[in-house]
């Protein structure tokens, strides 16, 4: 049955971490993640009136840009003040390795207010090689009344420019109902004016957006998805193919980007035009997965005790079938109760991942990869993008 759908599950190396030696870890906050609060009034208001409640604050993704890291911090539960936050990466421009969060771009962005002018709840982030960090908001739900507070939206922040809304696009109902829906993925292809493929939890659909087009649809395959990849910036046209993959079952797929595109096929045109690539337990225990610029693609899942990270890595340009080989990472003692989805890429190769453990310790840690995100050519160049100054092009 293995060898039928291509898997091969091998040990690469074996990392021995005791309990009193860990990898190194940039950032650790022990007692909780917390804010640069306007002042310290703001502070004890949000904590006597749960807007601040210090362990529902939890970091789910990361993305850089030169010297920050972007963070986000999901609303799906009460007393979490700020969805999206920033703060330096190098240890040099901090003193602790448990800074303040400074709410991005601003602590006006993050009012959940009946005009929904500001970000209501993101977990997944994007950053273009422009400098432009993309944004999905799922929105609010009111569960009391079963009305949309909120729509679910997409939101283009230019770093370069202090934060500034250079698009934000609102889902039509039938493309992201953010009552059914929390909008968890999102890849950015560059071809044809600019795309983003977008998935979301518990949705058996890919959304797409044309950024040249400032217009977006779905498109059903079926079965529900977990994850999304994008092969790298070398395989363009024809060639380019996104990667996804079940739950149930666990089984990782590629479709031609062309597919995305027709939106006259059917959910089983596109099923037949989806190749299965394997079958593999792995994804049972798989929390997050990502594609560098040399079509590596690296998995993180939870050991078989649940009390420590795999990384996994799968050589998509040498290799027909699924090769995942892994090595122990992180604290292998230590349990974790909520990694990172999407692990990511800085801008010096190090691939970083988000740890949450129990009680309020949160952590963030790297492994020197030497490589870049997939939005890169294989030696590290950029493609031609188009202008960045202008809100439907790059």
């Amino acid at each position: 049955m293995l060898l039928k759908y291509g898997v091969a599950l091998t040990t690469l190396c074996a990392l021995s971490l005791a309990l009193k030696k860990r990898v190194d870890v940039p950032f650790e906050w022990r007692d909780g993640i917390n804010y640069t609060w306007p002042s310290y009034e703001a502070y004890q208001r949000a904590v006597e009136n749960n807007l601040y409640v210090k362990g529902n604050n939890r970091l789910i993704n990361a993305r850089f840009w030169k010297e920050n890291i972007y963070l986000t911090i999901p609303r799906v539960n009460m007393g979490v003040p700020v969805t999206l936050a920033v703060t330096q990466v190098s240890p040099m421009n901090r003193t602790t390795k448990a800074p303040l969060l400074e709410p991005y771009p601003n602590w006006e962005m993050q009012k959940e207010d009946a005009n929904c002018s500001g970000l209501q709840l993101v977990w997944a982030i994007e950053i273009d090689p422009t400098g432009r960090l993309w944004v999905l908001d799922s929105g609010r739900f009111d569960w009391t009344t079963k009305k949309v507070r909120c729509p679910a939206r997409l939101v283009i922040l230019d770093l370069e420019a202090g934060g500034k809304v250079v698009t934000s696009h609102v889902f039509p109902t039938n493309v992201a109902d953010p009552g059914n829906i929390l909008l968890s993925q999102i890849v950015l292809d560059h071809e044809n004016g600019g795309l983003a493929y977008i998935s979301g939890v518990d949705n058996t659909g890919v959304i797409v957006f044309s950024l040249q087009n400032l217009t977006s649809w779905r498109l059903d395959f079926g079965s529900s998805i977990y994850c999304l990849l994008l092969s790298p910036a070398d395989t363009e046209g024809a060639d380019r193919v996104l990667y996804y993959t079940t739950i149930y079952p666990s089984k990782v797929f590629q479709v031609p980007t062309r597919v995305l595109l027709d939106k006259s096929l059917t959910s089983k045109m596109r099923q037949l035009e989806s190749e299965e690539l394997g079958f593999t337990p792995l994804l049972d225990r798989m929390v997050g997965m990502t594609m560098s610029n040399k079509g590596t693609m690296f998995l993180v899942s939870r050991s078989d005790d649940g009390d420590g990270i795999l990384l996994h890595k799968w050589e998509s340009s040498k290799s027909q079938y699924f090769d995942t080989t892994a090595k122990t990472f992180g604290w292998p003692k230590i349990h974790v109760t909520f990694p990172t989805r999407t692990p990511a890429f800085d801008e010096n190769g190090d691939l970083w991942i988000i740890d949450n453990f129990r009680s309020n310790n949160r952590g963030i840690t790297f492994l020197k990869i030497g490589m870049k995100n997939y939005q890169y050519y294989k030696n590290g160049t950029v493609p031609k993008l188009w202008n960045r100054n202008h809100p439907g092009s790059f």
